[in-house]
C-alpha cells in the first residue's frame, strides 16, 4: 500500500541529540497499525489550534514567524518550520512539517514534533529560529513531554516499549471526508524516552488511497 510505504520511508522524528533535518527524517515506523480509530485530533501550539492536513505552514508562520524551508524533490520533498524555545530549565525544539506531495500546494501540516533539548541548541542550517513566548509548549491531546513511560503504556495499552526501546503507535481508519470514501487515514505517534521519561513526541497524519 502506497500509504504504508510513505510512513516507513518518510517519517521524520528526532531520534538522538542531533537536530538537523536529515537526522530527523531517518527514523521510520516499523510497527503495523494496531488501532482502527483516530489517536489524536486538535493539536494546540500555544493558542493556535492545528488540525493535520488542514492547517497550513503559512498559518503557523503568520502566528509564530520564521521562514518556511524546503528540501528534496518528488517523494522526498518536505517543507518545514522550526522553532527553539530556550531557557535555563526547560529548552525545547518544535518542528512543523508538510510532506511535499501529500501536503499539497498550500503545504498543509502533516507532522508535528516536540523534543526536550538535552543540551544547548547549536544553530544549524535547518531554518530553526528562537521562538516567541507565544510558543512555549504543544498540547497533543495525548500524553506528551511531561508524561512518564508508564503513563504512555497505560494510555495506549502497551505492555512495553515496542521500537528500539521507544514507543510507536499506528492507527489506520477510513477517511472521515465523504468525498474520499475510498481513502484511508493513517496516524502515527512516536515517543522518544530517556530514563523512563518522555523527551520527544512526534505525530503524523496522511490520508491516501
Amino acid at each position: 500500500m502506497r500509504l504504508w510505504l510513505l510512513f516507513i520511508l518518510f517519517s521524520p522524528f528526532c531520534y538522538a541529540k542531533t537536530l538537523d533535518i536529515d537526522a530527523i527524517r531517518k527514523l521510520g515506523d516499523k510497527q503495523k497499525p494496531t488501532i482502527s480509530s483516530p489517536i489524536f485530533d486538535i493539536i494546540k501550539a500555544g493558542s493556535l489550534n492545528i488540525k493535520l492536513e488542514a492547517t497550513t505552514l503559512d498559518e503557523i508562520q503568520k502566528r509564530f514567524g520564521g521562514r518556511i524551508r524546503h528540501k528534496g524533490d518528488a517523494g522526498e520533498s518536505v517543507y518545514w518550520l522550526c522553532y527553539v524555545n530556550s531557557n535555563q530549565n526547560n529548552s525545547k525544539i518544535f518542528w512543523f512539517f508538510s510532506d511535499g506531495e501529500m501536503g499539497g500546494d498550500k503545504h498543509a501540516v502533516t507532522e508535528v514534533v516536540e523534543q526536550q533539548l538535552v543540551s544547548s541548541y547549536q544553530k544549524k542550517d535547518d531554518g530553526c529560529i528562537f521562538g516567541s513566548k507565544a510558543l512555549a509548549a504543544i498540547d497533543f491531546g495525548i500524553p506528551g513531554l511531561t508524561a512518564t513511560q508508564s503513563e504512555v503504556r497505560k494510555h495506549f495499552n502497551i505492555s512495553q516499549a515496542n521500537y528500539n526501546n521507544n514507543f510507536s503507535i499506528l492507527s489506520l481508519y477510513p477517511a472521515s471526508n465523504l468525498s474520499k470514501q475510498e481513502f484511508m487515514t493513517m496516524q502515527t505517534v512516536s515517543y522518544l524516552q530517556q530514563n523512563k521519561k518522555i523527551i520527544g513526541i512526534r505525530v503524523r497524519q496522511i490520508t491516501s488511497n
